[in-house]
């Protein structure tokens, strides 16, 4: 099953095959859930659109989805499997900076950058709550990656939008990342992941 969260509705909503179903048919050993992170205010999961969307607004969608995934399942604690940039919104969620407010300038902007101080953004508004046993994240630039900078532009000029909110954070000299990593805390004071949950980062080589 995938789902995802609405801001601009407050709707968590699930499904299957591409098509919306009711949370009540869902079986409660279902297991495995595909979380699709959602551009609300172009109404639409296109990854560039989504790009745009800052990883503290995501870390919301996050936070929004997994009471509801408990509530079907009746399981505790949920398993996070995270690749890439998904790893760095399971533990913005964890770190209690995820924001149910606006932290870019789009869709003012239609290719945006991080903007955490328009009154809008307010990391920690959305507090963690203790619902994630494990975190298992795959290829995530922890630390940053030079693959969010312009040298390889004109390489793989497909492979990342070339301006959006999210490949600013995760350029390693980020405000986002020094954050995250407690360097800093000219957006928030990043709090400790909590002691019981379990973080295992793998990383292939190419």
């Amino acid at each position: 099953y995938d789902v995802y969260y609405d801001s601009m509705t407050g709707a968590v909503t699930f499904f299957l095959d591409g098509v919306p179903i009711i949370e009540n048919t869902i079986p409660s050993n279902t297991r495995f859930f595909s979380i699709r992170f959602y551009d609300p205010y172009g109404g639409q999961f296109d990854a560039a659109h989504v790009a745009q969307i800052s990883i503290l607004n995501q870390a919301d969608q996050l936070a929004h989805v997994l009471p509801e995934i408990r509530r079907i399942t009746q399981i505790g604690d949920v398993v996070l499997v995270a690749h890439s940039l998904g790893g760095l919104v399971a533990r913005a969620y964890l770190e209690h900076l995820a924001s149910p407010g606006n932290c870019s300038t789009y869709p003012g902007e239609a290719n945006g950058i991080p903007d955490y101080t328009n009154g809008s953004c307010i990391p920690g508004a959305t507090a963690y709550q203790p619902n994630v046993a494990q975190v298992i994240d795959l290829d995530t630039p922890n630390a940053g990656t030079n693959l969010a900078q312009s040298f390889l532009d004109n390489l793989y000029p497909g492979c990342i939008d070339i301006h959006s909110t999210t490949r600013v954070e995760m350029t390693p000299s980020s405000q986002f990342l020094q954050t995250l990593n407690y360097y800093e805390t000219d957006i928030a004071t990043a709090s400790a992941v909590p002691s019981q949950v379990k973080i295992q980062s793998i990383e292939s080589y190419y």
